[in-house]
């Protein structure tokens, strides 16, 4: 399956947090590895 994400690796990100304690603090990195992984639940 293939996915169209606004971003790939070697791309720089931006990232605000809500996490308390780090609350409004903007996070800059480079995308580095991407990962894919599905889960399947059975309820």
């Amino acid at each position: 399956m293939d996915l169209i994400l606004p971003f790939k690796v070697g791309d720089l990100a931006e990232s605000k947090s809500f996490v308390k304690g780090y609350t409004g603090a903007w996070f800059r990195s480079k995308v580095g590895h991407l990962m894919f992984f599905y889960l399947n639940l059975v309820i």
